[in-house]
């Protein structure tokens, strides 16, 4: 009873704006068109095809493959050529050690547009574009709420930066791409369109002009029009544009030609590797507060780094007084990947039998120990379960 209340409703917690917002609304994921719409669906590739002046069949019926399944094959060169932007993969891939040597191959091709030098990836990558910096160009950025706002450019890009979107409009016309297709001058123009490919759709972003963006601290669509003020609830009747005013319910999931909620219930899966004998610890890995995924920005600020100069291991109390560890020890970890030594921060913050690693670290890369499994549905890789051994090292 409490779905479409203020403060209550359903919350997707992700990483970080853009991949709860604009990665999936604009159909950046393999399985995905632009606006909610499935590759998998005939009908919305058709409408897609129409709006972008496509010939009808254009647009490929089978998704493509997702990160993992993408890495493995990159890995194993079996896909030969790879264009990386916006991430740190020699860093943040899960059992990354089998991942760097599929980079270190001779028979497959990565190009990564990275701004920063000292990124783990620069070592791997065969060729390296200079991107601009997020405050070096201009553009958009989506948030859990389903708000987007507009990032101005502050500063002239250093050197021979560029933005993503001239290094990409360049490959475009060099790949031989029909002007028609990509007609851009500039990332105005790409926001326009995606104003009108959403305007056929429940998200519908018209009304999400960059002027009003310009003014305004972020919009949530949908926003069918200028003067709509945007929708701060979903599937609420006075409250979301897309249901009628004279709508019989308050609430309506237009989703469902039924207009009724689906919830998934799913039974309990354990994870791809528990704790057994030989390995009888868990292994979980995540962020701290100053540091942000793989430290390329955070690393960089020297208040943040002094208070987190490097990644650690976090014991439980029990666990380590059972293993002789006192806090500041080197610890050893070791899982069936890889092992390393971590210094030891001995609490009470993990439960027995658990211990915790952040991942910021390219000195201290504890994804070298963490597991390649990935959920059949989401494909999300099991970052946070997997066994380990500890001892003093």
């Amino acid at each position: 009873g409490q779905i479409g209340k203020t403060g209550a409703s359903p919350f997707s917690l992700t990483g970080q704006p853009n991949a709860c917002g604009g990665v999936r609304d604009t159909g950046g994921l393999c399985h995905l068109l632009p606006a909610g719409r499935l590759i998998k669906k005939p009908e919305h590739r058709a409408k897609l095809e129409e709006q972008w002046g496509l010939k009808p069949g254009t647009i490929a019926p089978k998704p493509g493959l997702h990160t993992i399944a993408l890495w493995n094959a990159f890995s194993e060169a079996k896909v030969k050529a790879m264009f990386v932007l916006c991430t740190n993969p020699a860093h943040s891939l899960p059992n990354v050690n089998i991942y760097l040597d599929g980079m270190k191959r001779k028979d497959n091709f990565m190009v990564l547009s990275e701004p920063f030098m000292d990124a783990e990836t620069v070592k791997y990558c065969d060729v390296l574009l200079p991107s601009a910096f997020w405050c070096e160009k201009r553009g958009t950025y989506g948030c859990s709420e389903r708000r987007y706002a507009l990032l101005m450019k502050s500063v002239e890009p250093m050197g021979e930066c560029k933005p993503d979107f001239d290094i990409l409009m360049d490959f475009a016309k060099r790949m031989g791409v029909d002007p028609k297709v990509v007609p851009y001058k500039n990332v105005d123009d790409v926001w326009n369109e995606w104003r009108e490919v959403s305007s056929v759709t429940s998200y519908n972003f018209m009304g999400i002009t960059r002027a009003r963006m310009e003014k305004e601290s972020g919009i949530l669509w949908p926003c069918p029009t200028e003067d709509h003020p945007g929708t701060k609830i979903r599937y609420v009747r006075g409250q979301d544009p897309n249901i009628p005013k004279d709508y019989k319910s308050k609430y309506h999931f237009y989703g469902k030609k039924d207009g009724r909620a689906v919830i998934w219930f799913r039974p309990y899966k354990g994870a791809a590797e528990e704790p057994d004998a030989e390995y009888p610890m868990v292994l979980t890995t995540g962020r701290v507060i100053d540091h942000w995924h793989t430290g390329t920005m955070t690393m960089k600020v020297p208040e943040l780094r002094r208070s987190f100069p490097k990644a650690y291991v976090e014991v439980n109390v029990d666990d380590a007084r059972e293993k002789g560890i006192r806090n500041g020890d080197d610890v050893l970890l070791e899982t069936r990947r890889d092992k390393m030594v971590f210094q030891a921060r001995v609490s009470d913050v993990c439960r027995p039998g658990l211990v915790f690693v952040p991942w910021y670290d390219a000195n201290l890369m504890i994804n070298k120990l963490t597991l390649n499994a990935f959920d059949p549905g989401s494909k999300q890789p099991e970052y946070k379960i997997c066994a380990i051994r500890i001892k003093k090292a």
